[in-house]
Order: C-alpha cells, then structure tokens, then sequence
C-alpha cells in the first residue's frame, strides 16, 4: 500500500477523493433539486370553472396530477362567508364551508398549492354561481281539486330537502302522515279526509331550516268528497281516526285503515245504488203514523203494513222517491189504532 501511495502520491490520492465526492454529491444534488422542482398541476375541480346551480353548501372537490399541497392560510372566498374547511389529500382535496352560501351568488374560491416538497408555488382561482332558493315545483293533485278519502298528496321540490326543515300545518287541523325522498314529499291523511271538507294546506320553512333550505311560503286547497249517505258517516270516519292515531302498533293500525276503507266503500257503494241506499235505510223498521215497511232478510222481500188504501199508496210512493220499485212486496193490512 505505501508503494501504491509513493507511486500515485499523496496528493493525487486526495484530489481523486475529493472528485469522487464532488461527483456524488453533484448525482444527490441534481435528484435534490430534481424532484422539488417538479411542478404540479391541477387536473380538475368539482364544481367546474364558471359552473353554475351550485349547492349551497358545496363541498369544493380538487384534483391534481401529482401530491400536492394547499396552504390553508391562502384560502380566501369572495364574497367572504366565514371560515374555510380544508381536507387535504394526496391528489384530491376537499373544501367546505361552515355556513351555507348566498343564494344565486357568484364566488371566487382563490387558494395557492405547492408540490409534496413545499416548492413550486401556485395560486390558482376558481369560480361558480349557487342556485336559487328552493321551490315548489308541482303538486299533485291540482290546486283546489277534489280528492278520494284515501288519496295523498305529493310535492316536488326543485332541490333536496330535509323534513326538519318544513313546518307543514292543515286547516282544518289534522295530523298528516309524511313521506319525504330526496326532493319529493308525500303528505297523507292518518287514516282517511273527513268527507265534504274543504282543507288548506300551508308549508313554510320550519324556525330551524337555514338558508340552505330557505323557499318562499306556499298554500294549497283541496276538497274531499262528499259522502253523506248516512248523517253518521262523518262521525264514524272520525272514530276510525281517532282509534287509528290512539296506537302505534302497525298491524292494528292496518286492520283500522283496512275497517275504514270497507266502510267508506261500502257507503259510495250505497249511495250511487238505489237498493243497497233503501236496505241501509231499512236496517231498522222504517214506521209512519200511517204505513210501515220492512225487509226480511231471510226471505229476500218487502213487507208494507197499512191501515188504509192512502197509507199503502203512501208507502209505495216512498220506494218510488228513493228510484227503486221492489219486485217482490207482502202487503199486510193493519188494524188502525184507537
């Protein structure tokens, strides 16, 4: 070795080290400044440049083609509207707002981004418009229609809702049943409509809905049917409501509604046919100072009890009002009273 070294020189054995670091830390350098120098680009943004109908509380999605970093001090948001979330990623980030935007509003999102390594600094701007308040879009059925007992209502919305949000009243007051999916509300009676009514429906936003679900304040009319067959009808399609909201269990409340439904068309049925009007009627004997007329089940016939030949005209002229002429009739003279 030390021939080696008289033979090269010490100095030449330095000078030769020295390269060889120059060398290699040239190779670090250049990889160094290589990769911190590389320059990164945003590939896309959710919602696009100039997008338009955005959400009121958007969630600002940006991509890029390589791991990159926004510096969350640069966030800036004009017209201002309070303090900027950021969610960073490696090639995806995500910006939120604490508070919903204005309504029909065009915003600058500015922000600046650097490569992984903190070098190669960017800003870059992005720009939308947000909707419009929310709105009704269609209702059916129709404005001041006449509705079945059991029909519902249903409203769309122009965007997404939250039920929360809705403070839905009924005149006269009832307890409705409600349905939302996304944009479209379903409105139900708890049983059937009270027949013969004439209801006003009012929807405004609730006191806790926020500028997010803001709508102006809309009032729909309806009437229901007119199902007076029997005086009692209202008043039992009442009852059949009351025992159906006075419990929670879902197969009695079925059993209530199926009850109801029967009834109801069991009373439509009544009313549009003349005999089945005249056997609701006769349930009980009908009795007149001067006729009486009853039906027997068993033998499928009429029997008029008279006293005199007016009071049996008199019976047969009532069959005539009620549009039924029964084909089969015993006629039984009765003793006048004293």
């Amino acid at each position: 070795m030390d021939r080696l070294f008289n033979r090269i020189g010490r100095k030449q054995i330095i000078w030769l080290g020295l390269a060889l670091l120059v060398v290699l830390g040239g190779v670090w350098g250049y990889n160094f400044f290589k990769v911190r120098l590389e320059p990164v680009s945003i590939t896309s943004t959710t919602p696009a440049m100039d997008a338009l109908e955005v959400s009121l509380a958007p969630t600002i999605v940006i991509t890029s083609d390589k791991p990159f970093n926004i510096l969350p001090g640069s966030l800036s948001l004009s017209p201002e509207m309070g303090p900027i979330i950021l969610e960073s990623g490696q090639q995806q980030s995500q910006i939120h707002f604490n508070q919903a935007l204005a309504v029909d509003t065009p915003y600058t999102l500015t922000f600046q981004f650097t490569n992984r390594y903190g070098w190669m600094k960017k800003t870059q701007s992005l720009t939308f418009t947000t909707r419009n308040k929310n709105t009704i879009i269609s209702i059916k059925p129709a404005d001041s229609s006449v509705i079945n007992l059991d029909d519902n209502l249903t409203l769309v919305f122009q965007y997404q809702i939250r039920l929360s949000d809705l403070d839905i009243a009924l005149s006269p007051t009832i307890k409705p049943t409600l349905a939302l999916s996304n944009d479209t509300l379903s409105i139900s009676p708890p049983l059937l409509w009270v027949p013969n009514t004439d209801y006003t429906l009012s929807i405004k936003p609730s006191s806790s809905a926020t500028t997010l679900e803001q709508f102006d304040p809309f009032t729909f009319h309806f009437k229901t049917t007119n199902d007076a067959t029997q005086s009692g009808n209202y008043n039992k399609i009442k009852t059949y409501q009351q025992s159906y909201q006075n419990t929670d269990d879902p197969a009695t409340q079925a059993q209530i509604k199926g009850d109801a439904l029967f009834y109801q068309q069991t009373k439509q049925d009544i009313a549009s046919t003349p005999e089945l009007k005249i056997l609701n009627q006769l349930l009980t004997p009908l009795i007149t100072p001067d006729f009486t007329i009853n039906y027997w089940v068993s033998g499928g016939f009429y029997t008029i009890g008279y006293y005199t030949e007016a009071g049996k005209q008199k019976a047969l002229d009532w069959f005539a009002a009620q549009g039924y002429t029964p084909s089969k009739i015993n006629y039984i003279p009765m003793t006048p009273r004293q």
